[in-house]
């Protein structure tokens, strides 16, 4: 199993949005979501390299507000990401690893970073 957690300066829904899409585009095929929970499962074919994944992708809000007096919020958003192949012992052609690399690769681009 493999999991990656990273941070970004956008809204919630936008962040949660381009993950779904960033999700299909890497090929994954999205099993079940709910944007207000944050949560995207979804799975991968069979290959020659795996059996097939199972993915979890979970989005949250992290606002804050800092400062004395006058506030200022600040608005971010985590994605945590894990990759899991359920039926082999070892992940031998690092499917794990590639997939979390193609999600956030994908999410950066599509969010312009």
């Amino acid at each position: 199993m493999a999991e990656n957690i990273r941070m970004f300066g956008h809204p919630y829904q936008r962040v949660y949005s381009e993950a779904l899409l960033a999700a299909t585009e890497c090929g994954f095929q999205i099993s079940a979501n709910d944007a207000e929970e944050g949560m995207i499962k979804a799975t991968t074919k069979l290959s020659f390299q795996s059996w097939g994944e199972e993915i979890d992708i979970n989005v949250s809000s992290m606002d804050f507000s800092v400062g004395i007096g006058a506030k200022v919020t600040i608005s971010s958003t985590m994605v945590t990401i894990s990759s899991r192949v359920p039926n082999q012992l070892l992940d031998w052609a690092n499917k794990n690893k590639k997939n979390i690399k193609c999600f956030f690769l994908t999410l950066e681009r599509r969010l312009g970073g």
